[in-house]
């Protein structure tokens, strides 16, 4: 369970940097981000939450001095819950010139199920909606400890069913809706395939998972071996499904897709997968799952990475041909 918060909260600058460490042969360009990057001490829910504000507020800051993609239509929404449940925000990116209803991404924010919010991943959903051709819709969906296992599926799969009911009023194509997300919005991306298979509603074309959390086991090698890996290790990695799966002794596969009984019938998937981080082998093993399954499956293995390194320094070379890898798939996925 979650620790209590407790005591004065450090400025900024006595935060612990990470910095490159010699075990690892980490591309270049991505090593030289890691001095300047924060720590998130995730054993504080609320000191992570204001290390995580003050990254983003100065994301914001430099995004505004940036010109608006003119190409792109930004808006904010509100899914009203009936008896009281979540209002819940959702953000819809829809290209600005289009001549027929076009595919669509519901895409999941990252952030361990206990951070993030609808402006981390604003770039990417701009950045896709833009060169893919596609609507991205993209949930704020309830996080962990306050709101545990099921609440972020939930939300989520109420967002991909929103799309498909109201498919014509957002001018999407509802036989062309994919599912993804980064990290945490990996898992729940595959999560949601599941669910939606199970429910037979909607059918979805593609589960981006971008180096996805999917297994509460963490028996893997990778798992228990990188205990000192940049942004995501070995604790966090354990620390988080405590957060997010609170009491729960038998957990759904909804929560950790891996334990699913049955890969069949699920949507094809594509996978980013990096060398050098905690998630790498239980990517692997469930992409080998969904292939035994005669699911098709797209897997792309980034060597000398870490976690969630397109987020992190998406001007890196491998950063840019991670995200056209991405794009590619989506368009394809998506073509009508």
């Amino acid at each position: 369970m979650a620790p209590e918060a407790g005591g004065t909260l450090p400025a900024l600058s006595d935060l612990e940097l990470t910095g490159q460490s010699s075990k690892y042969s980490y591309d270049a360009e991505l090593a030289a981000v890691l001095p300047f990057h924060v720590k998130i001490p995730f054993d504080d829910i609320a000191e992570a939450r204001r290390v995580e504000a003050e990254g983003l507020a100065e994301q914001l800051r430099a995004r505004a001095e940036l010109p608006a993609d003119p190409t792109v239509v930004v808006e904010n929404h509100v899914l009203r819950g009936p008896s009281g449940d979540y209002d819940l925000p959702v953000r819809t990116y829809t290209p600005a010139y289009r001549a027929t209803q076009l595919g669509a991404l519901v895409f999941f924010h990252g952030g361990g199920y206990v951070l993030g919010n609808l402006d981390n991943e604003e770039p990417r959903c701009t950045h896709f909606a833009s060169k893919v051709n596609c609507v991205v819709v993209s949930p704020e969906y309830r996080l962990a400890p306050e709101h545990p296992f099921p609440a972020a599926v939930d939300d989520c799969y109420r967002t991909v069913c929103w799309v498909a009911e109201q498919a014509a009023r957002l001018g999407i194509d509802d036989h062309r809706i994919a599912v993804g997300g980064i990290s945490s919005g990996g898992g729940l991306a595959a999560a949601v395939s599941h669910r939606a298979r199970d429910e037979k509603n909607p059918d979805l074309v593609l589960q981006l998972l971008l180096f996805p959390t999917l297994d509460c086991r963490l028996q893997t090698q990778s798992a228990q071996r990188f205990t000192d890996t940049p942004l995501w290790d070995s604790h966090s990695n354990r620390v988080m499904w405590d957060y997010y799966l609170a009491d729960s002794d038998y957990p759904s596969w909804y929560a950790a897709p891996s334990l699913a009984e049955s890969f069949e019938g699920l949507p094809p998937a594509m996978l980013a997968v990096a060398e050098f981080d905690p998630l790498r082998d239980e990517a692997l093993e469930y992409a080998k799952a969904l292939l035994q399954a005669e699911v098709s499956v797209e897997v792309h293995l980034y060597a000398d990475t870490y976690h969630a390194f397109d987020y992190i320094a998406p001007f890196a070379e491998i950063s840019q041909r991670a995200l056209a890898d991405q794009v590619n798939s989506l368009t394809r996925a998506l073509r009508s």
